[in-house]
């Protein structure tokens, strides 16, 4: 018998698509994650990992000779080749969070288990409920280890191809996954910045 986590059953729905679980987003980053390198994140070998969903995010693209601003649905549509926006809604209305992470064996941290942000009046209040001197701690294994910010990832209906949005600590690409003999690759690389 395997000690190895099995990878999240797929199901469908009454027209034959797929309904992208929070398992599957999970199996997808996680094997990712075995292999950072491809993408443009050699150094982080055991990386804590944050979700970052932005919606509002706004991606520009560049299509004969002119400057278009998309939405996040519909440029998913437009690099996953998926004519139906109400698959990409509902994978979009199950964002992944931190906790999903921790529960699936990533490194992640719940900061509200640590700190909490609040104002008082026009006060900014700052309450721990860990130890400064632990707080340091997990600040600096954060620097050693590395830090990734992922997009939950969006999937098309065939399941070949995928979009994520990553961020190491100065630079981020958005990137198109393809699935080849049964393991993702990079196909494309649409997007970077620097922060």
């Amino acid at each position: 018998m395997s000690c190895e986590k099995k990878k999240a059953e797929l199901y469908y729905n009454e027209n034959g698509f797929p309904i992208i679980t929070n398992s599957f987003k999970l199996d997808f980053i996680k094997e990712f994650l075995n292999d950072t390198s491809l993408a443009k994140y050699k150094r982080y070998s055991e990386p804590y990992v944050f979700m970052v969903n932005d919606d509002n995010k706004i991606y520009t693209i560049t299509e004969n000779s002119k400057i278009q601003n998309l939405t996040k649905t519909d440029y998913i549509s437009l690099k996953l080749k998926i004519q139906d926006i109400s698959f990409i809604y509902e994978q979009l209305s199950e964002d992944l969070k931190n906790e999903n992470l921790i529960a699936h064996g990533l490194r992640s941290l719940n900061w509200d288990k640590l700190i909490d942000y609040h104002f008082e009046n026009t006060n900014l209040g700052i309450e721990y409920f860990v130890s400064q001197d632990s707080i340091a701690k997990v600040e600096e294994s954060l620097k050693d280890n590395g830090i990734l910010y992922l997009s939950t990832p969006i999937f098309n209906k065939t399941l070949d191809l995928a979009f994520m949005d990553i961020e190491g600590s100065i630079t981020g690409e958005t990137i198109i996954f393809k699935k080849i003999e049964d393991r993702w690759s990079v196909k494309e690389i649409t997007n970077e910045w620097i922060r």
